[in-house]
């Protein structure tokens, strides 16, 4: 996870996969609409895999990353426990029923929406940037870190 603070949010879509390779040599790419797509495989606790996306345009930057869970599995294993831990972080999040039925929440941090948001849903985490700084505290960093300090 803490290899993820390498990512450069300066590097534009041209010059992402060279970037990325010179992180993650086992990364994979695809073009989806209007986004170059990387998986960067993980070996964390929560998650089996990061997806960063780069806006397809001239000059176009870093602006969402999905957090997966591991291989094998389509649910979070631990949706409250890696909200908990996000809000040590980027403080409490708004909490939103999906299904009643099923018990399903979705954990929103979005203060400065729709500059910079956070949603954690039972399938993975979403960050989503419009400028890929952030806003603190939804930044990439910062999540990073915060996931990382919690998760051994």
């Amino acid at each position: 996870m803490r290899a993820l603070l390498g990512v450069s949010m300066a590097v534009d879509v041209d010059g992402s996969r060279a970037h990325l390779l010179g992180l993650f040599p086992s990364i994979s790419s695809s073009q989806l609409a209007d986004e170059l797509r990387y998986v960067v495989p993980l070996n964390h606790r929560w998650f089996g895999a990061a997806e960063l996306s780069w806006k397809n345009e001239r000059a176009g930057k870093l602006v969402s990353v999905a957090f997966r869970p591991p291989v094998g599995d389509d649910k979070l294993k631990n949706p409250k426990e890696i909200a908990d831990c996000l809000s040590k972080g980027l403080g409490k999040p708004q909490v939103r029923e999906l299904d009643h039925l099923a018990g399903e929440l979705s954990y929103f941090w979005g203060p400065h929406f729709p500059t910079a948001w956070a949603d954690l849903y039972s399938g993975y985490l979403w960050l989503s940037f419009e400028d890929p700084k952030g806003v603190p505290p939804v930044t990439f960093a910062q999540v990073v870190r915060t996931l990382d300090s919690c998760a051994p």
